[in-house]
Protein backbone atom coordinates (compact mmCIF):
# COMPACT_ATOMS: atom_id res chain seq x y z
CA UNK A 1 0.00 0.00 0.00
CA UNK A 2 1.32 3.46 -0.90
CA UNK A 3 1.99 6.13 1.70
CA UNK A 4 -1.12 8.00 2.86
CA UNK A 5 -0.39 11.72 2.92
CA UNK A 6 -2.61 14.40 4.52
CA UNK A 7 -5.04 16.46 2.45
CA UNK A 8 -5.45 20.23 2.41
CA UNK A 9 -8.84 21.93 2.79
CA UNK A 10 -9.41 21.94 -0.98
CA UNK A 11 -8.77 18.19 -1.16
CA UNK A 12 -5.31 18.32 -2.72
CA UNK A 13 -2.39 16.41 -1.23
CA UNK A 14 -0.06 18.39 0.99
CA UNK A 15 3.46 18.68 -0.41
CA UNK A 16 5.84 16.43 1.48
CA UNK A 17 8.63 18.25 3.27
CA UNK A 18 12.12 17.32 2.05
CA UNK A 19 14.29 15.02 4.11
CA UNK A 20 16.85 16.69 6.34
CA UNK A 21 20.30 16.80 4.76
CA UNK A 22 22.25 18.62 7.47
CA UNK A 23 21.85 20.19 10.90
CA UNK A 24 19.83 23.01 9.27
CA UNK A 25 16.11 22.41 8.73
CA UNK A 26 14.88 25.77 7.42
CA UNK A 27 16.00 29.16 6.13
CA UNK A 28 13.20 31.67 6.75
CA UNK A 29 12.58 35.11 5.30
CA UNK A 30 13.91 34.27 1.83
CA UNK A 31 12.49 32.94 -1.43
CA UNK A 32 12.18 29.15 -1.93
CA UNK A 33 15.01 29.33 -4.49
CA UNK A 34 17.39 31.02 -2.05
CA UNK A 35 16.37 28.63 0.72
CA UNK A 36 17.14 25.63 -1.50
CA UNK A 37 20.52 27.11 -2.41
CA UNK A 38 21.32 27.71 1.25
CA UNK A 39 20.27 24.21 2.29
CA UNK A 40 22.46 22.76 -0.48
CA UNK A 41 25.39 24.86 0.81
CA UNK A 42 24.96 23.41 4.31
CA UNK A 43 24.55 19.91 2.87
CA UNK A 44 27.94 20.26 1.21
CA UNK A 45 29.42 21.43 4.52
CA UNK A 46 27.83 18.45 6.23
CA UNK A 47 28.96 15.90 3.63
CA UNK A 48 32.51 17.18 3.17
CA UNK A 49 34.05 17.24 6.61
CA UNK A 50 37.48 18.78 7.03
CA UNK A 51 39.93 17.49 9.61
CA UNK A 52 40.55 19.90 12.45
CA UNK A 53 44.16 20.98 12.81
CA UNK A 54 44.38 19.43 16.28
CA UNK A 55 42.12 16.45 15.60
CA UNK A 56 43.34 12.91 16.16
CA UNK A 57 42.12 9.49 15.05
CA UNK A 58 39.36 8.02 17.16
CA UNK A 59 40.31 5.28 19.59
CA UNK A 60 38.45 1.92 19.34
CA UNK A 61 36.40 2.65 22.49
CA UNK A 62 35.40 6.05 21.12
CA UNK A 63 34.33 4.51 17.80
CA UNK A 64 32.27 1.93 19.70
CA UNK A 65 30.49 4.63 21.73
CA UNK A 66 29.74 6.83 18.72
CA UNK A 67 28.33 3.84 16.80
CA UNK A 68 26.03 2.93 19.69
CA UNK A 69 24.59 6.44 19.81
CA UNK A 70 24.24 6.77 16.03
CA UNK A 71 22.48 3.40 15.84
CA UNK A 72 19.45 4.75 17.73
CA UNK A 73 19.48 8.54 17.39
CA UNK A 74 17.33 8.70 14.24
CA UNK A 75 14.57 6.63 15.82
CA UNK A 76 14.73 8.65 19.04
CA UNK A 77 14.44 11.94 17.12
CA UNK A 78 11.42 10.61 15.19
CA UNK A 79 9.62 9.59 18.40
CA UNK A 80 9.31 13.29 19.27
CA UNK A 81 8.32 14.27 15.72
CA UNK A 82 11.73 15.50 14.60
CA UNK A 83 13.54 14.95 11.31
CA UNK A 84 16.63 12.78 11.81
CA UNK A 85 20.01 14.09 10.66
CA UNK A 86 21.93 11.54 8.50
CA UNK A 87 24.92 11.69 10.84
CA UNK A 88 27.99 9.61 10.16
CA UNK A 89 31.26 8.96 11.95
CA UNK A 90 33.02 11.74 10.01
CA UNK A 91 30.77 14.42 11.54
CA UNK A 92 32.24 13.73 14.99
CA UNK A 93 35.76 14.97 15.72
CA UNK A 94 37.97 14.09 18.69
CA UNK A 95 40.59 16.40 20.20
CA UNK A 96 42.97 15.55 23.06
CA UNK A 97 42.89 18.05 25.95
CA UNK A 98 46.67 18.57 25.72
CA UNK A 99 46.13 20.25 22.33
CA UNK A 100 44.73 23.33 24.08
CA UNK A 101 46.83 26.12 25.50
CA UNK A 102 46.45 27.12 29.14
CA UNK A 103 44.48 30.18 28.03
CA UNK A 104 42.16 28.08 25.87
CA UNK A 105 41.59 25.59 28.70
CA UNK A 106 40.63 28.43 31.02
CA UNK A 107 38.15 29.75 28.45
CA UNK A 108 36.64 26.31 27.93
CA UNK A 109 36.23 25.71 31.66
CA UNK A 110 34.53 22.34 32.15
CA UNK A 111 33.28 22.21 28.56
CA UNK A 112 33.97 18.79 27.07
CA UNK A 113 32.38 19.20 23.66
CA UNK A 114 30.31 21.35 21.33
CA UNK A 115 28.20 21.31 18.19
CA UNK A 116 29.46 23.78 15.58
CA UNK A 117 26.82 24.89 13.09
CA UNK A 118 29.33 26.60 10.79
CA UNK A 119 31.29 23.41 10.14
CA UNK A 120 28.37 21.02 10.64
CA UNK A 121 30.38 18.98 13.09
CA UNK A 122 30.44 17.88 16.72
CA UNK A 123 33.73 18.09 18.60
CA UNK A 124 34.48 16.02 21.70
CA UNK A 125 37.45 16.54 24.04
CA UNK A 126 38.81 13.15 25.10
CA UNK A 127 42.13 12.01 26.53
CA UNK A 128 43.22 9.00 24.47
CA UNK A 129 45.43 7.74 27.31
CA UNK A 130 42.67 7.99 29.90
CA UNK A 131 39.30 7.53 28.22
CA UNK A 132 36.48 8.19 30.66
CA UNK A 133 33.62 6.06 29.29
CA UNK A 134 31.15 7.43 31.78
CA UNK A 135 31.46 11.07 30.79
CA UNK A 136 32.33 10.38 27.16
CA UNK A 137 29.09 8.50 26.47
CA UNK A 138 27.19 11.39 28.04
CA UNK A 139 29.10 14.04 26.08
CA UNK A 140 28.72 12.29 22.72
CA UNK A 141 24.97 11.87 23.26
CA UNK A 142 24.57 15.47 24.44
CA UNK A 143 26.31 17.03 21.44
CA UNK A 144 24.61 14.76 18.89
CA UNK A 145 21.28 15.65 20.50
CA UNK A 146 22.13 19.31 19.76
CA UNK A 147 23.02 18.30 16.20
CA UNK A 148 19.55 16.74 15.87
CA UNK A 149 17.52 19.59 17.39
CA UNK A 150 15.47 21.85 15.14
CA UNK A 151 17.69 24.55 13.64
CA UNK A 152 16.87 27.41 11.31
CA UNK A 153 18.59 30.45 9.82
CA UNK A 154 17.44 33.93 8.81
CA UNK A 155 18.93 36.78 6.78
CA UNK A 156 20.45 39.58 8.85
CA UNK A 157 21.69 42.86 7.42
CA UNK A 158 24.80 44.31 9.03
CA UNK A 159 25.32 48.05 8.59
CA UNK A 160 28.99 49.05 8.71
CA UNK A 161 30.36 52.31 10.14
CA UNK A 162 30.85 53.73 6.64
CA UNK A 163 27.15 53.20 5.89
CA UNK A 164 27.63 50.16 3.66
CA UNK A 165 25.59 47.04 4.39
CA UNK A 166 26.03 43.33 4.03
CA UNK A 167 23.37 40.64 4.38
CA UNK A 168 24.45 37.44 6.10
CA UNK A 169 22.73 34.28 7.29
CA UNK A 170 22.30 34.29 11.06
CA UNK A 171 21.04 31.62 13.42
CA UNK A 172 17.35 32.01 14.22
CA UNK A 173 16.41 28.91 16.18
CA UNK A 174 18.21 25.97 17.74
CA UNK A 175 16.07 23.55 19.68
CA UNK A 176 13.98 25.50 22.17
CA UNK A 177 16.17 28.60 22.08
CA UNK A 178 15.42 31.67 19.95
CA UNK A 179 18.07 34.08 18.66
CA UNK A 180 17.30 37.78 19.16
CA UNK A 181 19.71 40.09 17.34
CA UNK A 182 21.28 42.84 19.43
CA UNK A 183 24.15 45.03 18.12
CA UNK A 184 24.59 42.61 15.21
CA UNK A 185 25.07 39.67 17.60
CA UNK A 186 22.54 37.03 18.59
CA UNK A 187 21.29 36.68 22.14
CA UNK A 188 19.89 33.20 22.69
CA UNK A 189 16.64 33.41 24.66
CA UNK A 190 15.53 30.20 26.47
CA UNK A 191 19.11 28.85 26.23
CA UNK A 192 19.10 27.53 29.82
CA UNK A 193 15.88 25.63 29.15
CA UNK A 194 17.34 24.29 25.90
CA UNK A 195 20.34 22.85 27.71
CA UNK A 196 18.12 21.38 30.41
CA UNK A 197 15.86 19.74 27.81
CA UNK A 198 18.96 18.34 26.08
CA UNK A 199 20.17 16.77 29.32
CA UNK A 200 16.76 15.26 30.04
CA UNK A 201 16.63 13.81 26.53
CA UNK A 202 20.08 12.29 27.08
CA UNK A 203 18.71 10.52 30.20
CA UNK A 204 15.72 9.20 28.25
CA UNK A 205 17.94 8.07 25.38
CA UNK A 206 20.13 6.11 27.82
CA UNK A 207 17.05 4.64 29.48
CA UNK A 208 15.54 3.50 26.19
CA UNK A 209 18.54 2.15 24.33
CA UNK A 210 21.61 1.64 26.49
CA UNK A 211 20.59 0.28 29.89
CA UNK A 212 20.55 -3.31 28.62
CA UNK A 213 24.05 -2.97 27.14
CA UNK A 214 26.60 -4.43 29.54
CA UNK A 215 29.41 -2.48 27.89
CA UNK A 216 27.58 0.71 28.85
CA UNK A 217 25.98 -0.13 32.20
CA UNK A 218 29.24 -0.71 33.99
CA UNK A 219 29.63 2.44 36.06
CA UNK A 220 28.02 4.20 38.99
CA UNK A 221 26.98 6.99 36.63
CA UNK A 222 24.49 4.84 34.75
CA UNK A 223 23.38 2.99 37.89
CA UNK A 224 22.27 6.32 39.35
CA UNK A 225 20.10 6.85 36.30
CA UNK A 226 18.72 3.32 36.50
CA UNK A 227 17.85 3.67 40.18
CA UNK A 228 16.15 7.01 39.61
CA UNK A 229 13.78 5.79 36.94
CA UNK A 230 11.88 3.10 38.80
CA UNK A 231 9.26 1.15 36.89
CA UNK A 232 6.55 3.77 36.39
CA UNK A 233 2.84 3.09 36.64
CA UNK A 234 -0.07 2.60 34.27
CA UNK A 235 -0.05 6.28 33.39
CA UNK A 236 3.61 6.19 32.41
CA UNK A 237 4.64 8.68 35.10
CA UNK A 238 8.17 7.30 35.33
CA UNK A 239 9.59 10.82 35.58
CA UNK A 240 6.84 12.30 37.74
CA UNK A 241 9.41 13.42 40.37
CA UNK A 242 7.29 14.16 43.45
CA UNK A 243 10.51 15.35 45.06
CA UNK A 244 12.40 17.52 42.57
CA UNK A 245 15.48 17.97 44.72
CA UNK A 246 15.87 14.22 45.19
CA UNK A 247 15.33 13.57 41.49
CA UNK A 248 17.96 16.12 40.50
CA UNK A 249 20.44 14.82 43.05
CA UNK A 250 20.07 11.22 41.91
CA UNK A 251 20.25 12.02 38.20
CA UNK A 252 22.96 14.67 38.33
CA UNK A 253 25.33 12.26 36.48
CA UNK A 254 28.17 14.82 36.25
CA UNK A 255 25.92 17.20 34.33
CA UNK A 256 27.12 20.75 33.77
CA UNK A 257 23.50 21.87 33.69
CA UNK A 258 21.91 20.85 36.99
CA UNK A 259 20.93 24.44 37.80
CA UNK A 260 19.20 24.70 34.42
CA UNK A 261 17.50 21.32 34.94
CA UNK A 262 16.15 22.54 38.27
CA UNK A 263 14.64 25.62 36.59
CA UNK A 264 13.01 23.42 33.95
CA UNK A 265 11.47 20.94 36.40
CA UNK A 266 10.22 23.54 38.83
CA UNK A 267 8.52 25.25 35.88
CA UNK A 268 7.05 21.96 34.63
CA UNK A 269 5.75 20.87 38.03
CA UNK A 270 4.21 24.30 38.70
CA UNK A 271 2.47 24.39 35.31
CA UNK A 272 1.25 20.83 35.81
CA UNK A 273 -0.20 21.79 39.21
CA UNK A 274 -1.99 24.79 37.69
CA UNK A 275 -3.29 22.71 34.75
CA UNK A 276 -3.99 19.38 36.44
CA UNK A 277 -6.92 18.70 34.13
CA UNK A 278 -4.61 18.67 31.10
CA UNK A 279 -1.66 16.58 32.32
CA UNK A 280 -1.55 13.28 34.22
CA UNK A 281 2.11 13.77 35.12
CA UNK A 282 4.91 16.33 34.67
CA UNK A 283 6.35 13.99 32.03
CA UNK A 284 3.31 14.69 29.84
CA UNK A 285 4.25 18.37 29.81
CA UNK A 286 7.96 17.63 29.33
CA UNK A 287 7.00 15.76 26.16
CA UNK A 288 5.60 19.02 24.76
CA UNK A 289 8.96 20.71 25.40
CA UNK A 290 10.74 17.76 23.77
CA UNK A 291 8.57 17.82 20.64
CA UNK A 292 9.16 21.55 20.26
CA UNK A 293 12.92 20.97 20.68
CA UNK A 294 12.91 18.67 17.66
CA UNK A 295 10.16 20.25 15.52
CA UNK A 296 10.54 23.98 16.16
CA UNK A 297 6.81 24.39 16.83
CA UNK A 298 6.91 26.79 19.75
CA UNK A 299 3.25 27.80 19.86
CA UNK A 300 1.81 25.04 22.14
CA UNK A 301 4.30 25.78 24.93
CA UNK A 302 3.99 29.55 24.46
CA UNK A 303 0.19 29.43 24.69
CA UNK A 304 0.21 27.28 27.81
CA UNK A 305 2.74 29.48 29.61
CA UNK A 306 0.80 32.66 28.71
CA UNK A 307 -2.45 31.00 29.84
CA UNK A 308 -0.85 29.99 33.14
CA UNK A 309 1.16 33.12 34.00
CA UNK A 310 -0.38 35.89 31.93
CA UNK A 311 0.32 37.86 28.77
CA UNK A 312 4.00 38.55 28.12
CA UNK A 313 5.18 35.80 30.48
CA UNK A 314 6.63 33.66 27.70
CA UNK A 315 8.95 36.42 26.50
CA UNK A 316 9.96 37.20 30.08
CA UNK A 317 10.83 33.55 30.59
CA UNK A 318 13.01 33.76 27.47
CA UNK A 319 14.90 36.73 28.88
CA UNK A 320 15.36 35.11 32.28
CA UNK A 321 16.83 31.97 30.71
CA UNK A 322 18.92 33.49 27.92
CA UNK A 323 22.54 32.43 27.37
CA UNK A 324 24.99 33.88 29.87
CA UNK A 325 27.72 33.74 27.22
CA UNK A 326 27.76 33.15 23.50
CA UNK A 327 29.93 30.01 23.52
CA UNK A 328 27.41 27.38 22.45
CA UNK A 329 27.98 23.88 23.80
Amino acid sequence: MGEIRPKTEDGTTEPQEPERTSGIVRVVGVSPEIENEALEFWKQKFDNQELHETEREKAPDEIMMIKKVLAHLSEFTSIYGGKPVPLKMENIHIIDPDQFSAEAKQKLGNTKGWYDLSSQSATIISDRNNIDKTNLFHEITHELMHFSEFSSLMPHTVVEKDGSSNTLMAQRRNGFSVAVMKDNKPEFYFNDLNEAITEELVARFIDKYLLSDQSVVSSDYFMKVINSLGHGDAEGSKFSIPDIDKYLMITSFSSRYNEEREKLWRLIVDIKAKNSDKFKSPEDFFNIFAREYFTGRLLPVARLIEKTYGKGSFRELGKETKAKNQFKK
